[in-house]
C-alpha cells in the first residue's frame, strides 16, 4: 500500500491476492475506500519493467509521487528505480519495525 503525505493512494478495486479470504478482502478494499484517495491509471505509461501490463503502476506510484510500493510482482520488484521504493509486503512491514 503505497503512502504520500499521511494519506493512502490506491488503485481502485479489490486486492487480487488468493491468500486473502472475500469477506477479509472486502474490509481491507473498505478501508483503503475510507483511508486513501482513489487515483486514475495514467495513460500510456513508458516502458520500464519486463512486463509491460506492470509499467502503469510504476508510473502511477511516479505520478503520485508516493514514498513506496509495495508488491509481490517480481518484475515490478526488480525495476530500475533510484527514485521509488519497491518492496514485498513482509520487508515494508520489517522497514517500518525498524524506523519506529
Amino acid at each position: 500500500l503505497p503512502a504520500t503525505g499521511g494519506r493512502a493512494r490506491y488503485r481502485a478495486g479489490p486486492p487480487q491476492d488468493p491468500r486473502l479470504p472475500g469477506p477479509d478482502a472486502e474490509r481491507f478494499t473498505t478501508a483503503l475506500r475510507l483511508l486513501g484517495t482513489e487515483v486514475a491509471d495514467p495513460v500510456d505509461a513508458p516502458r520500464v519493467v519486463t512486463d509491460a501490463a506492470d509499467d502503469y503502476l510504476l508510473a502511477l506510484a511516479r505520478h503520485e509521487a508516493v514514498h513506496a510500493l509495495i508488491t509481490g510482482d517480481k518484475a515490478v520488484l526488480g525495476a530500475p528505480t533510484p527514485d521509488l521504493l519497491i518492496q514485498t509486503p513482509r520487508q515494508f512491514v520489517e522497514h517500518l519495525t525498524e524506523t519506529r
